[in-house]
């Protein structure tokens, strides 16, 4: 739900001792707050490992949840 996706993930890495978090896809929300609620209770009905805000799914199917997110500009 970050404003600023790039830096967001800077702040994560900072907890990593790896460093190893990477900003694969991101997309601008008009209501962002929404946005993220409806893809984390997509995230969820996949029935996916989870903990949080953390979700264990293929890259290509979260992109594709969010691309199938309603965008009003």
């Amino acid at each position: 739900m970050a404003v600023d996706a790039e830096d967001r993930c800077r702040t994560y890495q900072t907890s990593s001792p790896w460093r190893d978090f990477k900003l694969e896809y991101s997309e601008f929300f008009a209501d962002r707050k929404e946005t993220e609620k409806l893809v984390h209770d997509k995230l969820t009905d996949t029935g996916c490992d989870n903990r949080g805000e953390w979700f264990k799914l293929s890259l290509n199917k979260i992109k594709t949840i969010i691309k199938d997110m309603p965008n009003e500009s």
